[in-house]
């Protein structure tokens, strides 16, 4: 099975991809495998947009049989507004494949013509470990963390303030942050810099921010934070009968 991840940047119009383990395309089957998890990441893009790939787990094996299910992968994702796509960190030459191929991320993002800021070191792997999930219906957001995480650094704040900015671009109307608590533990001098999170997506039509499950005391969190997700969940109103993600800006007044 192709374990790959998928990251939304819409603002710059970006797909990332990485995989996430030793993977090996050895035969169409597999490679058919990859387009069908990209095109399941593609049901949240309404644009043209540019994917950037991360092979540093992949080896694509030197048969006619993988090269053409390639070939016709890029044919059909071309057809669903791909503009372009590079691979970039393969441990050894990636023959087969049809996109375009470099050795570093450098030269993957000058090729696509985008340049990413350079995150210090702690707030990448912080970064990973984010998850995001979008309940329309309920309008509210829901925010995971994978492994246990410390946000002690203004960095990490800036690293979750740019992937909650990234996935608000799907939202059309006010919405709720909901946050699981159970891994995530915040030092006192974040708290302010947490002020300042609340009110950039304020902005952004930021209703409430409420968490639950701590597995610290209460007041190591600027947000109310309650034992069970039951009753957290029971605080966020919902908006109406209009679906967080239908583009409909009257939802916006």
């Amino acid at each position: 099975m192709v374990n790959i991840v998928f990251e939304n940047d819409y603002r710059n119009k970006v797909l990332f991809q990485s995989f996430a383990e030793p993977t090996t395309l050895a035969s169409s089957e597999d490679v058919n495998q990859w387009r069908a998890s990209w095109t399941k990441a593609l049901k949240s893009w309404h644009s043209p947009y540019k994917s950037l790939i991360d092979c540093q787990n992949l080896t694509v094996s030197d048969t006619p049989e993988v090269a053409e299910a390639l070939e016709r992968m890029e044919t059909f994702l071309k057809g669903f507004f791909l503009i372009k796509a590079v691979c970039y960190g393969g441990k050894e030459e990636l023959r087969g494949i049809s996109f375009n191929v470099v050795s570093t991320l450098e030269e993957a993002e000058s090729f696509l013509g985008i340049r990413q800021a350079r995150s210090k070191e702690p707030s990448v792997d912080f970064r990973t470990n984010i998850t995001l999930k979008n309940d329309f219906r309920l309008h509210v957001m829901e925010l995971e963390f994978a492994a246990p995480v410390i946000i002690d650094h203004k960095d990490k704040m800036v690293a979750l303030r740019s992937k909650v900015a990234n996935n608000v671009m799907q939202w059309h109307s006010k919405w709720s942050l909901l946050i699981d608590c159970y891994h995530l533990d915040m030092t006192s001098d974040m708290k302010k810099e947490f002020q300042f999170f609340e009110r950039y997506f304020r902005g952004f039509f930021l209703k409430t921010i409420v968490g639950y499950q701590p597995q610290k005391e209460k007041e190591r969190y600027p947000f109310p934070v309650f034992r069970s997700r039951h009753k957290a969940v029971s605080l966020l109103e919902s908006e109406g009968l209009i679906a967080g993600d239908n583009a409909n800006c009257s939802t916006r007044k």
